[in-house]
């Protein structure tokens, strides 16, 4: 990436920490995978949270052309509500939902047909439960499968399916677990308190700090470096501190970087090597606002 996207943060903590973040993707374009043909200057997938959409799936029952007509039907009811719909399978790798529906003529009187219209929607987290919904057409209309009839008939199962899938979407998704690595280079007892005042801060920011990352690869990797530096001083001074500064570096399990935070003050000697307490929950508590900003659904 030609430039990185910065934040700098000054905190009025006990030693001033000075906290820089920068995002790491923050600048770089977002993709468009699922443009919608009909409407080449917008991306429907900008107006709902990444990956909410829907397969559907051609209806069962339906006589010759009802059966990809009622689809059609579907797909724009569903487009129309800001949820991105295909009857493109290859798309159900990328996608939440998938819908699968069913239609039979379950009364006839006068000309006129009653539907049982059936569907279940398998994905993430909805439940695989089958719903109904009812209505009378005409059966001269029906054989001929109008793209208007079609609307008709689809427009109950529409409205339960955008309610149902809105609901889902509003729900909080849970932050991904976190493992805090070792922390090395630090005096006295340095490492173990601030690797414990950090675990501390990333709890009390509702994070889940474990171990060791559990089977899957799920949980992100926060990395803290340590780098000690004499301040500069007159050729006659003697040094009273040490420049001391640590990076945090939050990590996939595949190694790739979602961003960094860098704290950086000068400590008089005497407390360097004294016990880190105090000093180690200052750190902490600047790292893990920092970090917080790279690690999804924690904001």
């Amino acid at each position: 990436m030609a430039a990185a996207c910065r934040r700098s943060f000054l905190r009025p903590d006990l030693f001033r920490w000075l906290l820089v973040l920068w995002l790491v993707t923050a600048c770089e374009s977002v993709p468009q995978p699922f443009r919608h043909d009909s409407d080449p200057g917008a991306d429907p997938l900008s107006l709902i949270p990444s990956g909410v959409g829907v397969v559907v799936r051609p209806f069962s029952g339906a006589p010759g052309p009802a059966a990809p007509a009622l689809a059609d039907a579907m797909v724009r009811a569903l487009m129309d509500a800001d949820i991105f719909a295909t009857t493109d399978m290859d798309e159900a790798k990328w996608l939440r939902y998938v819908l699968y529906a069913s239609v039979e003529e379950v009364g006839r009187k006068e000309g006129r047909v009653t539907l049982s219209v059936k569907w279940r929607v398998v994905g993430e987290t909805v439940p695989d439960d089958e719903s109904e919904a009812r209505i009378e057409v005409d059966e001269t209309s029906w054989r001929s499968a109008t793209p208007a009839l079609a609307g008709r008939i689809v427009a109950e199962p529409a409205r339960r399916l955008i309610a149902q899938i809105n609901e889902e979407a509003l729900e909080p998704e849970a932050p991904s677990p976190v493992v805090l690595l070792p922390i090395l280079g630090l005096p006295a007892d340095g490492n173990a308190a601030l690797h414990a005042a950090m675990e501390t801060a990333l709890r009390h920011m509702g994070l889940e700090v474990r171990s060791k990352a559990p089977d899957g690869g799920k949980a992100l990797l926060i990395e803290g470096r340590i780098a000690l530096d004499p301040p500069k001083a007159a050729a006659s001074a003697e040094p009273q501190g040490m420049r001391v500064k640590v990076t945090w570096t939050v990590k996939q399990a595949d190694g790739a970087v979602l961003g960094s935070i860098s704290q950086q003050n000068e400590v008089p000697i005497p407390m360097l090597q004294s016990p880190w307490g105090p000093l180690a929950t200052a750190i902490a508590q600047g790292g893990a606002e920092g970090v917080s900003a790279f690690i999804p659904a924690s904001r």
